[in-house]
């Protein structure tokens, strides 16, 4: 089945905005440098927040989004790698396939050590990058940020972008630990922000 984009508005501003990114360059290297097939990517990473996560997008499509994985049962997080696996094998091929497995799997065997199952992972924050500086990002973070506090959860990420850690820094994250990804051949930091009160 076709795959059917639904945010072609936002994912332009997004992939601007992650174009230094060592996993992303790498994702778009796996699939010939083809710039359709990396918004298609996005676009479907905003798709499965919307089902399996938390999708926050700017009332204007131009502005960005902040996409979200959030805990699973069994049942849906086999459904979620499924549908995964079967997207990046027939809209973006089995390079892009293996590329993304090889990378993932690494990151996951990082990340087991500082995070338990029940982190919320912020998964992508991309802002147009006409328009950073002007507090989009933490709009965009806020409300899920809030969420996580009154539920008690923490939460984490992954940059592969030395910059933005003083950005995520003030919103209560903190680098725990730092590897070299082999795949894309680059240092990235795993930063957790822990449940905070008012």
């Amino acid at each position: 089945m076709p795959f059917a984009p639904k945010f072609s508005a936002t994912t332009d501003n997004i992939r601007m905005a992650l174009a230094e990114d060592a996993f992303y360059r790498t994702m778009q290297v796996s699939a010939n440098n083809n710039l359709e097939l990396l918004n298609a990517y996005l676009d479907y990473s905003m798709q499965e927040a919307q089902q399996y996560g938390a999708l926050i997008t700017s009332d204007d499509p131009n502005q960005g989004a902040a996409i979200w994985s959030l805990p699973t049962n069994t049942q849906q997080g086999e459904l979620k790698s499924q549908a995964k696996k079967d997207f990046l094998l027939n809209q973006m091929g089995e390079n892009s396939l293996t590329t993304y497995q090889t990378i993932s799997g690494f990151m996951d065997q990082q990340s087991e050590h500082v995070i338990n199952e029940e982190t919320w992972y912020l998964s992508i924050l991309g802002v147009n990058p006409k328009l950073q500086g002007r507090g989009l990002g933490q709009q965009l973070l806020t409300p899920t940020l809030e969420l996580a506090d009154q539920q008690g959860k923490a939460c984490y990420l992954e940059t592969f972008t030395p910059r933005n850690m003083s950005f995520y820094a003030r919103l209560g994250f903190v680098a725990k630990h730092q590897a070299y990804e082999p795949t894309c051949r680059h240092h990235y930091w795993i930063m957790v922000r822990q449940p905070q009160s008012n």
